[in-house]
């Protein structure tokens, strides 16, 4: 008759121990709510030129527009600007006083980007967005900028339209780089993260995205 009550206890005395799928026994991990969790602790969040912008694109998950080359992306934009500007000409006469502003940034453009996509060959890493990396790039313009060949090649295509005296493709710049932002940028992040893990995430705690 004694044997129940001792079955009775020891059901009392489980029943305070924390279960495998019982949340409220135990602090919530990372592991209970995912990748977004670990995504959270990068402080590149909330605004894209902050350096705590989440780059929340799983890697499996990508747009079609990540696979896009960022230079051709750029480039067609450009060109789509030169049309318009072919049929409805417009370069207003301040452009023209600029041009030296223009060649600077195309000079300074060209540094960041081709300079920069000779580092990463050189260090035997990848270039191509959509791939794994296998070294984590932080020296020279990374020291300042998470993303110097974007930021290049911004500068190129805002130089060239500058020099040229159109006024065209520089409205449509930010459709390129609003694309990077939203698309390539944290699809590339979320690559780094599984690649690098915490040493990434300081990275990003120490560094723009941008500027």
């Amino acid at each position: 008759m004694r044997q129940p009550q001792a079955d009775h206890g020891q059901k009392q005395q489980t029943s305070g121990r924390a279960q495998p799928g019982d949340l409220t026994q135990r602090p919530i991990t990372e592991a209970d709510m995912g990748v977004d969790a670990a995504r959270l602790r990068c402080p590149c969040i909330f605004d894209w030129s902050n350096p705590m912008y989440p780059a929340s694109m799983p890697s499996s998950r990508k747009s079609p527009l990540a696979v896009v080359p960022p230079p051709f992306l750029y480039l067609a934009t450009f060109l789509v600007g030169m049309s318009a500007h072919g049929l409805w000409p417009w370069g207003p006469a301040w452009m023209h006083s600029i041009v030296a502003l223009g060649r600077t940034l195309l000079v300074i453009g060209v540094l960041l980007a081709p300079g920069n996509a000779l580092l990463f060959l050189a260090e035997r890493t990848t270039i191509n967005p959509a791939a794994r990396p296998t070294k984590l790039i932080t020296q020279g313009a990374y020291r300042f900028s998470r993303n110097p060949m974007y930021v290049g090649i911004s500068l190129i295509y805002a130089g060239a339209s500058i020099i040229l005296g159109s006024l065209w493709p520089l409205i449509l710049l930010p459709i390129p780089m609003l694309v990077m932002n939203a698309v390539v940028i944290p699809m590339e992040e979320a690559n780094a993260r599984e690649a690098f893990g915490e040493q990434y995430m300081a990275y990003c705690r120490s560094v723009r995205r941008w500027l």
